[in-house]
């Protein structure tokens, strides 16, 4: 073979070569611009699912807000008035009477339905302050979020909810916020299959939340300054609360919070 044969061999393997290359290299661009814009789509997924819930939430709680609205607004009306009215009644009896026997009975009728009186507006005060919220609060909020996160497949979640009696509601709202965002970096980041939320309420005591993941973990040392984890901390430490991450590569993550209630 002679020389010049040789470097047209050269050339030609060379050629393939580079356009083998160049072939890859547009594989390799073109797969990895397909898996960011799954990844893309997979994110806005799980924000529109958040999203939607949220409003669900918000929705079911304006419903129970006029349905305990209208249930007030009927005792009001039934059992007020109507002990309202009989006073009125027996007051302007007791001005034409002139027995005093019959004056001293009429007055003890309307001392006791001035009791009765009191008694019905302590519980209707009552229902009023936490009557709403404690059938269409946090706990509820929660189980809804995790009933849907349930639905669309991607988490088994084990939870146990123990909230009986109602956070006020600044806290209840960050709570729930808090809880939303830990679900939001196990879906997007963690590549968990797994979840296991534990919320338990002491009243007068603490509040506290133990969220587990089965997914790859991460530096948590690393991770201080990305915006949810910072996002959690700056939620719980308005109310004087403590957050604490524990993360190891491919065992997952906990996440222990406790918020005091006093």
């Amino acid at each position: 073979m002679d020389g010049q044969t040789l470097n047209t061999y050269v050339l030609i393997f060379g050629s393939m070569a580079m356009l083998l290359m160049g072939i890859s290299i547009v594989l390799f661009v073109y797969i990895y611009q397909r898996k960011m814009i799954r990844k893309q789509h997979a994110y806005a997924a799980i924000e529109q699912l958040l999203h939607k819930e949220e409003l669900k939430s918000a929705y079911a709680q304006l419903e129970g807000k006029e349905i305990e609205r209208k249930r007030i607004s009927e005792d009001l009306h039934d059992n007020i008035g109507s002990l309202l009215a009989t006073m009125r009644m027996y007051s302007d009896l007791l001005l034409e009477i002139k027995d005093p026997a019959e004056v001293h009975t009429y007055a003890n009728k309307i001392s006791a339905l001035t009791e009765q009186t009191a008694i019905e507006t302590r519980r209707i005060s009552h229902d009023l302050d936490s009557g709403f919220l404690h059938n269409f609060g946090l706990r509820n909020a929660i189980e809804r979020l995790i009933g849907a996160i349930t639905m669309s497949q991607r988490l088994d979640i084990k939870s146990v909810i123990e909230v009986h009696q109602e956070p006020e509601n600044e806290l209840s709202i960050n709570v729930y916020r808090v809880i939303q965002e830990l679900f939001n970096n196990t879906l997007k980041h963690a590549k968990a299959s797994q979840v296991r939320i534990e919320v338990t309420q002491i009243p007068g005591e603490y509040l506290s939340i133990i969220f587990e993941d089965n997914g790859k973990g991460f530096d948590v040392s690393s991770a201080k300054a990305g915006i949810g984890i910072q996002n959690i901390r700056t939620r719980v430490e308005r109310f004087h609360g403590q957050v604490n991450f524990h993360s190891t590569e491919n065992r997952g993550t906990t996440c222990i919070i406790e918020i005091p209630q006093t």
